[in-house]
């Protein structure tokens, strides 16, 4: 049996940079958590008044 590769075994998945990726998503997440909060009190707020 061979060593095992520094890092852990090779697997074929790219792992080099992935808290980027993870950064753009988890923003993009919270803008449409913000946004669907905004249309939510916004709906709220004009159904209140009528």
């Amino acid at each position: 049996m061979g060593a095992v590769p520094r890092g852990g075994a090779d697997t074929g998945a790219m792992s080099e940079s992935t808290s980027e990726g993870s950064t753009i998503i988890a923003l993009g997440g919270g803008l449409v958590l913000l946004a669907a909060a905004g249309g939510t009190y916004a709906v709220r707020r004009y159904n209140h008044t009528n």
